[in-house]
């Protein structure tokens, strides 16, 4: 669907605070147009004279978009989108599409894809997949070609003198030639600000200068150059920023405030804003959902928010029925005894816990306090719920009596970074947290019995999930990044009740994973696999012994691989599992709910006209 966009309101807002807010119009009510076969690119193709148009572009039937930080990346000549997408096997790859066609295709060999970015001739496209920088000829349909070894993923921007730049964890910004070879940092992260990462680098136009995101005390938008020269701030607390090249001339910085889609004046050269910031969309989703072409095409996502409903399957892959009503939800946890589920609901911006009993199928909220509260486990006696809890600025861990009768108790008040309750041993001696920061998240074991009591599990840069066996002896979490997460066992250490005669440690899944757990008996190890297949892997073990069987495919979910980028209890595992292992309780997206679409304007600036 094509509208000609004219009663399209655009807000100015001003950036001195106290001042007034204008609004400007662009002109004539929008008319609804359809798109027939034979309206091709020359009729799309942005001229100044022409006015708006507005199109959406939904994926493919059976196809779902995925990727939380770029679900998508329009060519610089505005011609064609690849977007990160799902078909019916589940597999995550790049797609490709023709703004002017109806159909769009799978890039083979781009599986398990992320974060595309395109060439500025608009001829290759650049991804992440599996460990690897990666380009492909999308015109000469050629398979992928590596450019570099990464870890995790890595979102880039490419030059028109064959230099890319890329993000990479907690390093600061990576060059590389396009040609392949060994990447290089661009400049130091800057310890005088606290810095803790950079993201999201972006190319200007000469090339030689580019944009990114930087993290650490304070989150900003920075203006660099290739030399590394010049590195300063242009804006103090924002999100991940763009540029938009005005086909007359010029070009306005782009970034995202709270969902809101802002333009501002920007002088590519010098760095340096200018004028008032207008609201070009709202709604958009966060990381990088827009992108802007050279001429005069806008293209965005909306996040229509987070609908999700608990849902029964069986081990077959069948569904079972729902549980409780649909909302922003998160993590499902059934208690140990079979009776109870606890999972976060959030409503009017207010998180709290919540429960259901599986008995009389009613739900009642669990936690009143304002601000968070997140992240439930139970206790091995299904008496009480232990969870997150943030107030007033402060963080907490606390506990409450399971059927509501009784005061709290704050195990633990956390200065820094927050601790997210994972596990509990069968014996209730020791929690399991996930301590959470910007840059990485560690398993935490702390005894219940002398607070003071801490032990920390640091892998290869951030673990999740972690979980104690049923007999106390292993220790399970997903650790990532490496060139890709992957589930680990290891024996408990000494310091948390380990035999020292028992220490090993071993690797689970065989081609990634995320979102371990383990069966009520310990006889068996569920994971999500990349592609978000549900794996299943037999264990042995006992006192001296540990034995893994191979991972068994069981059923496709929708469930996606866990990473520091998703908010704190979405970075949990978002499903539960009886203790038979025979029923799987999801977290689960409502159908449809946020596939939105991606909206294209053509001729966007003139959102910017004044009349």
């Amino acid at each position: 669907q094509v509208q000609e966009s004219g009663s399209q309101p655009v807000q100015i807002v001003p950036e001195a605070k106290g001042s007034s807010r204008k609004m400007i119009w662009a002109a004539a009510a929008a008319v609804a147009l359809a798109i027939g076969a034979g309206v091709g690119w020359s009729t799309l193709r942005p001229k100044p004279e022409q006015p708006l148009f507005q199109m959406e572009i939904n994926p493919p039937e059976g196809v779902k978009f995925t990727s939380p930080l770029t679900p998508f990346a329009l060519s610089p000549d505005g011609h064609k989108l690849a977007f990160v997408a799902s078909g019916k096997d589940g597999k995550r790859m790049l797609w490709l599409r023709s703004i002017d066609s109806e159909t769009a295709a799978a890039l083979s060999g781009t599986e398990g894809a992320e974060v595309p970015f395109w060439s500025p001739d608009s001829r290759w496209v650049g991804f992440s997949a599996n460990g690897k920088l990666q380009k492909m000829d999308v015109m000469g349909g050629s398979q992928p070609q590596v450019i570099c070894d990464i870890e995790g993923r890595a979102g880039g921007t490419w030059n028109q003198d064959g230099v890319i730049l890329f993000d990479q964890g907690t390093k600061p910004i990576q060059r590389v030639s396009a040609a392949g070879g060994t990447p290089t940092s661009v400049f130091a992260l800057d310890a005088s600000r606290g810095e803790a990462t950079h993201q999201a680098p972006y190319f200007l136009p000469d090339g030689q200068h580019f944009l990114y995101f930087s993290s650490g005390k304070t989150t900003d938008s920075k203006f660099g150059s290739l030399d590394g020269k010049v590195n300063r701030v242009i804006l103090e607390r924002q999100s991940v920023p763009t540029y938009a090249p005005n086909p007359r001339g010029g070009g306005w910085l782009v970034y995202n405030v709270r969902g809101q889609l802002l333009a501002r004046p920007f002088d590519p050269v010098k760095g340096e804003l200018s004028g008032q910031s207008a609201v070009i969309a709202s709604g958009v989703g966060g990381g990088r959902w827009w992108y802007a072409s050279k001429n005069g095409i806008l293209a965005f996502r909306h996040n229509y928010g987070s609908q999700y409903q608990l849902t029964w399957f069986g081990r077959d892959g069948r569904p079972q029925g729902t549980l409780g009503d649909p909302g922003d939800l998160a993590t499902p946890r059934i208690s140990p005894d079979q009776k109870t589920v606890a999972f976060r609901r959030t409503d009017e911006q207010n998180a709290d816990v919540w429960t259901f009993d599986l008995t009389r199928n009613t739900s009642a909220r669990f936690t009143f306090e304002p601000g968070i509260d997140a992240s439930p486990i139970w206790s091995p006696d299904s008496k009480s719920i232990v969870y997150f809890s943030g107030r007033n600025g402060s963080s907490f861990v606390v506990e409450r009596p399971a059927n509501g009768v009784g005061s709290e108790v704050i195990l633990a008040s956390i200065a820094g970074d927050s601790w997210y309750p994972t596990g509990e041993s069968r014996d209730g001696r020791w929690l399991v947290f996930r301590e959470s920061s910007p840059i990485h998240s560690v398993i935490v074991l702390r005894s219940r019995d002398d607070s003071n009591k801490i032990v920390r599990i640091q892998g290869r840069e951030s673990e999740f999930d972690g979980s104690i066996s049923p007999d106390g002896r292993w220790l399970l979490y997903s650790s990532s990044p490496a060139s890709r997460p992957e589930i680990i066992v290891q024996s408990m250490p000494k310091e948390a009740g380990g035999a020292a005669s028992a220490a090993g440690k071993w690797q689970i899944s065989t081609a990634g994973g995320s979102q371990p757990m383990w069966r009520a008996d310990g006889k068996e190890i569920f994971y999500v696999a990349p592609d978000g297949m549900m794996m299943a892997v037999p264990i042995e073990s006992g006192e001296g012994l540990f034995r893994p069987g191979a991972p068994k495919p069981l059923f496709q979910t929708r469930l996606q691989l866990i990473d520091l980028t998703l908010s704190a209890d979405r970075a949990s595992r978002q499903y539960d599992v009886t203790a038979d292992g025979q029923r799987f309780l999801f977290n689960q997206h409502v159908a449809d709910a946020a596939d939105a679409p991606i909206t294209v304007v053509v001729n966007w600036p003139k959102l910017l006209e004044k009349h």
